[in-house]
């Protein structure tokens, strides 16, 4: 048995990965081919597997050790992994086998499931996430007991937030409803879900629109408490989706 070392995959917009050794690199600083850039990393250890997902929902898991140095521009994925026509990988990740992962869509369902059922050893990957039409695989969400509540927020500024556990957990699937989106908003992609955040039932929200700054403490967000699968509230004035938001954890 080798021993576990802590390893960072780097994965770069046009789909070519590589790992560094360490976690104390600056994945953004790395030399990239004219043309491409940065998209996503994954830190974890190099007994993991390494989990990417595509656009059209299904993922893929390579071990880290087989894969080109960071001191190279690394290699492209297609040459790995057999992708459906057009589909692109779009999310990296890495963790325990044990460990329970958000998983969802910006049409706005989601489901929880463990990291080991991501892992697909064969070529093609698996099917993971079911996609409604035109939506795209938001990034996985750790979860973790003490960030108890699921905070969402739509592109159209509407706020929801419920405890994460009211959603299923599933090995595969849709998922069920997070925020009510009318499904032909998300079809035309005039509504989404755009922030998933998991936070503490004593956390507050930051957010940061140009220099104006607004803070929710925690007893300003029970207000947008309901049960999982409803509108939501709309955000303060002048506050919308892209907008920067800082947990504050007590």
């Amino acid at each position: 048995m080798l021993p576990a070392e802590p390893v960072t995959v780097i994965l770069s917009e046009m789909g070519w990965v590589r790992c560094a050794k360490g976690h104390d690199i600056d994945p953004q600083g790395l030399s990239y081919k004219a043309g491409d850039g940065y998209l996503a990393h994954a830190c974890g250890k190099s007994n993991q597997a390494v989990v990417f997902i595509d656009s059209t929902g299904r993922s893929y898991a390579l071990d880290p050790l087989t894969l080109p140095s960071a001191r190279s521009q690394g290699e492209p994925l297609t040459g790995k992994l057999n992708l459906p026509a057009g589909a692109t990988i779009c999310h990296v990740l890495m963790a325990a086998e044990q460990q329970k992962l958000l998983m969802s869509s910006d049409a706005g369902y989601g489901f929880i499931c463990k990291f080991e059922d991501l892992i697909a050893r064969n070529k093609a990957g698996k099917a993971l996430i079911s996609l409604p039409e035109n939506a795209k695989v938001l990034r996985p969400e750790i979860l973790s007991p003490a960030q108890s509540l699921l905070v969402a927020i739509t592109s159209a500024g509407r706020m929801l937030i419920f405890p994460a556990s009211d959603l299923p957990t599933l090995a595969k699937g849709k998922g069920n409803k997070i925020i009510s989106i009318p499904a032909a908003n998300a079809k035309a992609r005039n509504e989404l879900l755009d922030k998933l955040l998991l936070i503490s039932e004593q956390a507050g929200l930051e957010f940061h629109s140009g220099k104006r700054k607004i803070t929710l403490k925690a007893e300003d967000l029970q207000k947008f408490r309901a049960e999982r699968g409803r509108k939501g509230s709309q955000l303060p004035r002048g506050l919308h989706s892209n907008v920067e938001i800082v947990v504050i954890e007590p």
